[in-house]
């Protein structure tokens, strides 16, 4: 899960049809080719050419990221 469509193009590349793909209502898990020099840690998609992203779309979501990364006290 990923705060923003910023926050994806850091980790994957995506063009204007994978970005409305995350923005549409079903909000799916998109696989998208990761960059080479991701910030991702190695394990998150074990050596594959690709990494699953998603958008946060429940307030628990966006709770969940504060959370995690510490913008919630």
């Amino acid at each position: 899960m990923f705060r923003d469509i910023g926050s994806v193009r850091v980790a994957g590349r995506i063009n204007a049809a994978d970005e409305a793909i995350l923005r549409s209502p079903p909000a799916p898990v998109l696989l998208v080719p990761a960059r080479l020099r991701s910030p991702l840690a190695p394990s998150v998609s074990a050596g594959l050419p690709t990494v699953g992203v998603f958008l946060p779309y429940t307030p628990l979501h966006r709770m969940l990221l504060d959370r995690a990364t510490g913008r919630w006290s």
